[in-house]
């Protein structure tokens, strides 16, 4: 496979770095901040321990009282069986007698959810039972051959030079579901809030080829896998929406932002290493490096924000293959944020590591924020340890139930913040 290659630039390489192997330690310091005098709040700090943004969640029932759980995870109980068990039991039954769908695919359907874990249709899809709010599209253009497809969000908040956010949605899903469930979903509601043009992408199903389906990957050189060694270009192609949306939107092109989870989250990261004068900066959830040596630095540093889980069942914390299998190797999470820190030459800030709001007492999870300040010609980024976290999008949206039937899978869910939120205040914080 040839290297990753920044375009138009024809210079000789910047020095490569080898990505070792490292054993996982927890971070068991930090410091707390005050729940008691701010309920069912979080706060985001960035460079110099400096509070971006205090963002106020609906309470919760598990905020509101934890008394006899003793921050343990509430596992709620019908007839002595736990509540979790006789959903996935009743889900799988009534698929089973359905006869519509065949049988599932449990080993691609959950790999980058950050969602519920509901079935997937085998065709595309042209109209949503849930459309985003807002005015949408859905526009197709052309790209080495290939029809390509995305879908443009722009509420009516997003005024002249409004900024524009790139959703990625992750691997067997599609623009479609990434606007609609539960966690990435927050990006539809946000976008509205803070009046940003938001853009979905869609991938290409690598067994088909077909590039407008709904249960699409992206090319983010993953190897040996299909789909990280295709011959597919996404880089250009969503080179190309961006041009796309500043031409007939008007948007502001020096506030372009992409983010994305699990191999959406590992596209961004290829974006960013390869098209940095595009994005303003970047934020990768659930997502590590590919494993491998011919990873070419970018010509410029760029803002991001790595969020990672330490307990995510399918792109492991210590590296090694994606989903217990075959669907390519990673780099290990130290060594994905050391490749990071370095390229960005950026260096840790005084506020050290801080403990986000613990909102959510039951779900196990606690959030982790360290920020790192620009050195010399550097960027600045903000690493988010889910602690005690699985594989899926930090969200105070999801439901009990949704949590039920995609723990088993995914790991457990962080409940105690909008990772959406905290990505759009770091992208404001960083251009001001």
């Amino acid at each position: 496979m040839p290297a990753i290659k920044e375009s138009g630039v024809d210079a000789e390489p910047a020095p490569r770095s080898k990505l070792g192997r490292t054993t996982h330690r927890r971070q068991t310091g930090g410091h707390p901040l005050p729940t008691t005098s701010i309920p069912h709040r979080y706060m985001v700090f960035t460079g110099g321990g400096r509070i971006i943004r205090l963002t106020n969640p609906a309470p919760n029932e598990a905020a509101v009282s934890t008394a006899g759980h003793q921050d343990s995870r509430f596992r709620p109980t019908l007839c002595g069986r736990p509540v979790a068990t006789l959903l996935i039991v009743f889900v799988l039954v009534m698929a089973a007698c359905s006869g519509t769908r065949g049988e599932p695919q449990p080993a691609e359907t959950p790999l980058d959810t950050g969602t519920t874990n509901a079935p997937v249709p085998s065709q595309p899809t042209t109209t949503s039972t849930n459309p985003p709010r807002g005015p949408t599209g859905e526009i197709s253009m052309t790209v080495d051959g290939l029809e390509r497809v995305f879908t443009v969000v722009r509420p009516d908040t997003a005024g002249p030079d409004a900024p524009v956010v790139v959703l990625l949605h992750g691997g067997t899903r599609d623009m479609r579901s990434v606007l609609e469930k539960e966690g990435t979903a927050d990006w539809v509601a946000l976008s509205e809030e803070e009046g940003f043009i938001l853009v979905a992408p869609n991938g290409v199903n690598p067994d088909t080829g077909d590039a407008t389906g709904d249960r699409q990957h992206w090319n983010d050189l993953r190897s040996p896998y299909r789909i990280g060694d295709s011959d597919v270009d996404d880089v250009t192609f969503i080179n190309r929406v961006v041009d796309w949306v500043i031409q007939n939107h008007g948007a502001d092109a020096s506030r372009v932002f992409v983010t994305g989870l699990s191999n959406g989250g590992m596209m961004t990261q290829r974006l960013l290493i390869e098209s940095p004068e595009t994005f303003a900066a970047g934020a990768s959830f659930i997502a590590n490096l590919p494993d491998r040596d011919d990873l070419v630095r970018p010509d410029s540093p760029i803002p991001l924000l790595l969020a990672s889980a330490t307990d995510d069942p399918l792109v492991p914390w210590d590296g090694g293959n994606v989903a217990r299998r075959n669907r390519g190797t990673v780099a290990s999470v130290a060594d994905t944020r050391a490749w990071w820190i370095e390229t960005n030459r950026a260096v840790p800030d005084k506020s050290g590591i801080v403990e986000l709001a613990n909102t959510n007492r039951r779900d196990g999870c606690r959030l982790t924020v360290q920020g790192f300040d620009a050195g010399p010609g550097g960027a600045r980024m903000l690493i988010m340890t889910m602690e005690g976290g699985g594989h899926s999008m930090p969200s105070t949206s999801y439901t009990r139930v949704t949590e039920a039937l995609i723990e088993p899978i995914v790991g457990p869910v962080c409940r105690d913040a909008d990772g959406a939120t905290i990505a759009w205040d770091f992208f404001m914080s960083v251009t001001g």
